[in-house]
């Protein structure tokens, strides 16, 4: 579905991503993990469109992604979820949620519906707070709301940023099962980039350490997260039990 050929990325002088080499295959769930400053978030906005590679080249459905033209790649069907959520606090759970199809209205209006139907299926919490401003929301219920308006750009692959970032532990479990049930009853495949790094191998298929730019290790998710190598750089003693 998704594939990065020797991807490099500057920000100005700095060389940020430095020959990425990736695949997501259709339906799958590939973690991106790696310590701050790894190059995470960069990788996930270059995908999206915010940010042109320098070199290399990034394919989607085998065809070349429109580089730096963000609302071209989500009618392509490619939506980020940024770190920290980035909700409109002052306007109502509704209104965040219709403003994740705000491109699809004219020309899907009731698949839209049907849409917004799902994901208050899918997100039973929000349904019972739609017209409060997203604002007045708990870390969990914003990450939810984020997630779910995501969705109503009907992505055929959701980029997700950080979704455990600032959230208890029990809130981080529950987010994580909402992304494998949000993958089957969606039919979306996902990038998930994480410093959890334990919570995301547990969900995923496929995975990417990255280090400073460049991948340093890649497998299956269940390998990874039973690698020494892992247990040790990102997991802690408790990972190597």
């Amino acid at each position: 579905m998704l594939t990065l050929r020797n991807v490099h990325v500057h920000h100005g002088h700095l060389h940020v991503l430095k020959g990425i080499d990736l695949h997501v295959g259709q339906g799958e769930i590939v973690a991106i993990v790696g310590a701050n400053g790894a190059g995470k978030s960069t990788l996930l906005g270059t995908m999206a469109g915010v940010y042109a590679p320098t070199e290399g080249e990034i394919l989607f459905e085998q065809k070349p992604l429109p580089y730096g033209k963000a609302e071209k790649i989500v009618d392509q069907g490619i939506c980020l979820v940024p770190e920290r959520r980035q909700i409109f606090d002052s306007l109502s759970v509704r209104d965040n949620l219709l403003l994740g199809a705000y491109r699809r209205h004219r020309r899907d209006g009731q698949e839209v519906k049907r849409d917004y139907e799902r994901v208050l299926e899918l997100f039973p919490k929000l349904q019972t707070m739609l017209d409060r401003p997203g604002g007045l929301l708990s870390g969990g219920e914003q990450q939810m709301l984020a997630i779910a308006r995501g969705l109503m750009a009907r992505p055929k692959l959701l980029l997700l940023d950080e979704p455990s970032l600032g959230l208890a532990p029990l809130v981080v479990k529950e987010v994580m099962g909402m992304l494998t049930q949000l993958c089957d009853q969606f039919q979306t495949s996902m990038i998930l980039v994480e410093q959890n790094v334990r919570a995301a191998l547990q969900i995923a298929d496929e995975a990417y350490v990255l280090e400073r730019g460049q991948i340093v290790m890649h497998g299956k998710a269940a390998e990874l997260l039973a690698d020494e190598r892992v247990a040790e750089a990102y997991l802690g003693a408790a990972g190597r039990r």
